[in-house]
């Protein structure tokens, strides 16, 4: 089926087996000194089409054939479909199982949501808001609580580390009061009953409310006691250590005790969340402050790597969390594309490994064909152009196509050496996988161009001639030559239309069966495709 550009001797042969003018003797100007050829077949230029094709063949396959193959291993729990079996896109093709999976998806949504929780604290934002946070915001050290500074343990000028204690805030605006009592007296308690206060260190009441009921028991003195908390506004002499009577009005009964007051309302030490050195301390021992004001600024330099290291964190914690979802999801394959299933390489029960593929899915929408074209043509072939398709199991029918791939480089199939080139079936229709296709690709095509037949032109010494025949002489004419095909070339300069050339004589003869040849040497009508 194969077709080359380069057109020998053989074509005149053949014309003159199927018809000649007759053997006549024709004085001529030819180089040949030694023989006058006889001439055995004439042709005439005249105005015609040429359209120069590319052709070639290989087998048909799928337009497109994907492999699915599993995310992470796991045991084939159901196999959903079988070979030959069509699909849609999204169709499920297999399940598999995974028993530690479904908890390394919820460690790594535990990690970031760790990771969140830690770049909120240190740029002081919820955490919801941390994405589009600004990162300067870690080099300011906010408060925690409203409260008054009561120790400063460092200065402006000092290199502090990540979690390093700075200063100590207290809300003192409140004392909490621990008393224990037994469970029947703490059966009727509840949060947020009233409670009167007598502080053994000044006269007078101090009224309170419940703020915790410990649902813990704890032993003491041969049998359980509960532990209850009450919040004291203080006044400014109250202080943890003190103790007090207190009564408890729980609606029905006032229950008694002793309690020792144990903390203040927040007691806390502030930390940076980064490393740095300290550029300015905005407030003194004493200092009242309310909750996110400024207490001291950090250099830029140092402390940005460490926000920009928790930035990253959270990222990779993010990542992390998607690839195991998409891990979770990916248990259950399904079709990536429509079309037919062509091999299921696994069963029920079976362990696979990740990216082993297990079922393989080709689209006959569109078809393909790899052809393979020599090194004389291919400089002519360029991806996008036009195609026809043709099987000898469908004869009279042409499939249109187009050249997709074309190799930057050539090889050898099935030891014939040539350059790979993929065509693509539009709209394959009747065709079928591992069918022959026989391709022709359109290159280019002159219209109502002068022409002359391939058989008549010849080459000697590098140029390219035509005999023509005038009044019963034979004249040389050296042509130049355009666009050529199978059977004519186009005619850019030497000849005029009408006139009658030969195509084909006795000192051709002489050279395709073995003759003698004279001194001169012999012509070779052969043609090649001029740039």
């Amino acid at each position: 089926m194969r077709r080359k550009l380069v057109i020998g001797l053989v074509v005149a042969l053949v014309l003159a087996g199927s018809g000649f003018f007759g053997w006549r003797a024709l004085k001529g100007k030819g180089t040949d000194k030694q023989a006058k050829p006889d001439v055995i077949a004439t042709g005439r230029v005249e105005r015609g089409d040429v359209r120069l094709t590319v052709e070639g063949w290989g087998p048909l396959a799928a337009g497109e054939e994907k492999d699915v193959a599993p995310l992470s291993e796991g045991l084939v729990d159901q196999v959903f479909v079988k070979e030959g079996q069509e699909v849609k896109e999204g169709d499920p093709l297999l399940s598999l199982y995974n028993a530690t999976l479904g908890m390394e998806v919820e460690k790594a949504r535990l990690e970031l949501e760790q990771a969140r929780l830690d770049l909120a604290k240190i740029l002081g934002v919820p955490p919801e808001e941390v994405d589009g946070a600004d990162p300067d915001l870690a080099l300011a050290i906010r408060a925690p609580v409203t409260g008054r500074v009561a120790e400063l343990k460092v200065k402006e000028g000092d290199q502090i580390g990540a979690k390093q204690d700075l200063l100590r805030l207290v809300d003192d605006s409140e004392v909490l009061v621990e008393l224990y009592l037994d469970e029947g007296s703490a059966r009727d308690i509840k949060v947020g009953q009233k409670a009167e206060l007598q502080f053994h260190d000044f006269s007078g009441s101090t009224p309170g409310r419940v703020a915790e009921v410990d649902p813990n028991r704890y032993p003491q003195g041969g049998a359980f006691m509960r532990r209850v908390v009450i919040s004291v506004p203080n006044p400014g002499l109250l202080a943890p250590q003190m103790k007090a009577e207190v009564n408890i009005d729980t609606g029905g009964s006032i229950v008694a005790g002793t309690g020792t007051a144990t903390k203040w309302k927040e007691d806390t030490w502030v930390t940076s969340g980064v490393g740095g050195r300290l550029e300015k301390i905005l407030v003194k021992e004493g200092s009242r402050v309310r909750a996110g004001e400024v207490l001291a600024r950090l250099e830029r330099s140092s402390a940005l790597l460490d926000v920009y290291s928790k930035i990253l964190g959270l990222q990779q914690a993010r990542v992390e969390l998607e690839r195991k979802q998409e891990e979770l999801a990916g248990l259950t394959l399904r079709a990536p594309l429509a079309g037919q299933v062509i091999e299921v390489n696994t069963a029920p029960g079976q362990k696979v490994e990740a990216g082993k593929t297990v079922v393989k899915i080709a689209s006959y929408a569109k078809m393909s064909a790899e052809i393979m074209i020599d090194e004389l043509d291919i400089v002519h072939v360029k991806p996008g152009m036009q195609a026809t398709v043709r099987v000898d199991a469908l004869p009279g029918k042409t499939f249109a196509a187009r050249v997709v791939e074309v190799a930057a480089q050539g090889t050898q199939k099935e030891g014939v050496p040539g350059f790979p080139v993929k065509v693509e079936v539009l709209e394959p229709g009747e065709l079928r996988a591992g069918m022959t296709a026989n391709v022709s690709i359109f290159v280019d095509e002159r219209r109502n161009v002068l022409t002359v037949p391939i058989e008549a032109v010849y080459e000697e010494g590098g140029q390219t001639f035509v005999q023509v025949v005038e009044a019963g002489q034979l004249r040389e004419v050296p042509v130049k030559l355009g666009l050529q095909d199978r059977r004519v070339a186009e005619v850019l300069e030497g000849l005029s239309e009408g006139q009658e050339v030969v195509t084909g004589s006795s000192t051709d003869q002489e050279r395709f069966f073995g003759g003698p040849t004279g001194p001169g040497g012999v012509r070779r009508r052969t043609v090649r495709v001029l740039p």
